[in-house]
């Protein structure tokens, strides 16, 4: 019995370095952690793990994704949930890079349901930090891709005449 929390923290850490890596995270999170009793990533000492933050007092950063063990190499991102035709301007990518001078992140990621208007994207060209722009077009195409938050809904099976069987 007292192998099952043992099995368990092993599962939820596979599904976790699985999931993270299907877009292209790397969790580093290896079983020694797991076996910790997830204290190490409870107590937010595993540098690598994505960190949620957005909601008020959030200084324009949704969320920031640590890429080294040591948190040097940082990418912070901003998400619109924008309806379609509404379109993310010029002002949310001032706003975005003025976040980013503050936490002096050399780098972020600007993701929307929607689209970016063409001043959006001059203005996160000429920002002062590189700012990478994702829309709704290119992230459904990333989750197909990486098959994050999609499920199978049709399978198509093309079959041939198999000559062996006429004795061809």
């Amino acid at each position: 019995m007292a192998a099952l929390p043992h099995l368990l923290r092993r599962r939820r850490l596979e599904r976790e370095n699985d999931g993270a890596q299907q877009i292209g995270i790397r969790t580093g999170r290896s079983e020694r952690d797991a076996d910790a009793g997830g204290a190490f990533h409870d107590a937010g000492s595993n540098l690598e793990q994505p960190q949620a933050l957005g909601g008020s007092g959030d200084q324009g950063i949704d969320g920031v994704i640590h890429q080294d063990p040591l948190g040097l190499d940082r990418v912070h991102i901003q998400a619109k949930r924008y309806n379609e035709g509404n379109v993310v301007g010029s002002g949310a990518i001032r706003d975005f890079n003025g976040a980013l001078d503050l936490k002096r992140a050399p780098r972020g990621l600007f993701v929307t349901a929607s689209s970016f208007s063409r001043d959006a994207r001059i203005q996160a060209e000429s920002a002062t930090r590189k700012i990478v722009l994702i829309d709704g077009e290119e992230l459904a195409s990333l989750m197909i891709r990486h098959k994050v938050g999609t499920r199978v809904v049709a399978t198509v099976d093309i079959q041939e005449v198999d000559g062996a069987f006429f004795g061809d």
